[in-house]
């Protein structure tokens, strides 16, 4: 087996969840203090960077094949980018209108012009991420139609003898609405 680490990638509300979701219904390390609805590691969730650093270097000694996803990663990609071992993103994209009406649903304080801006930044940020290293890049809105199809690819991408009984796990895991958890 070779080390690698899984990065979600994807602006908020635009279900990074559920790929995260997905990947550990395939058995994959997403982390020690999961938030479990949301498959967020609360080691490096808002986390200060130099906490996010340590987190990685502990799961790069401790797991061979390790994951996590941050929608807000983009504030330190960069400085995180050299400590991951030969990194693998998935990206989550979801229709941009529908994305910001569900941030702007989920925090009454938000501005509609600020939530577009920090959306614009971090998908910058994302697509020049996908350039340079390998990166799948999914549809939010093709996933949910077709689950057992991207379950697959991202099976086939990540390359880690998934067996069937995941696969189907993580396409029965792809329900859009509330968030779920692994049981």
């Amino acid at each position: 087996m070779t080390h690698k680490t899984i990065v979600v990638l994807g602006c908020p509300r635009s279900d990074t969840s559920m790929i995260a979701g997905m990947l550990r219904c395939m058995g994959i390390y997403m982390g020690e203090n999961i938030k479990a609805d949301k498959h967020e590691d609360t080691d490096i969730l808002w986390q200060p960077k130099e906490k996010i650093i340590e987190t990685i270097n502990k799961r790069n000694l401790e797991q061979e094949v390790w994951g996590f996803k941050d929608p807000n990663c983009a504030q330190y990609l960069d400085d995180i980018l050299p400590l991951l071992i030969n990194p693998l993103f998935i990206y989550i994209v979801r229709n941009g209108e529908a994305a910001i009406e569900s941030d702007l649903r989920r925090n009454k304080k938000a501005v509609r012009e600020n939530v577009i801006a920090r959306n614009n930044r971090y998908t910058r940020k994302y697509e020049d991420t996908a350039l340079s290293y390998p990166c799948l890049r999914l549809q939010y809105e093709d996933v949910v139609d077709k689950p057992l199809k991207h379950s697959d690819m991202i099976a086939e991408f990540i390359d880690e003898n998934i067996g069937v009984q995941e696969i189907v796990s993580a396409e029965c895991f792809v329900k859009p609405g509330n968030y779920r958890t692994i049981d």
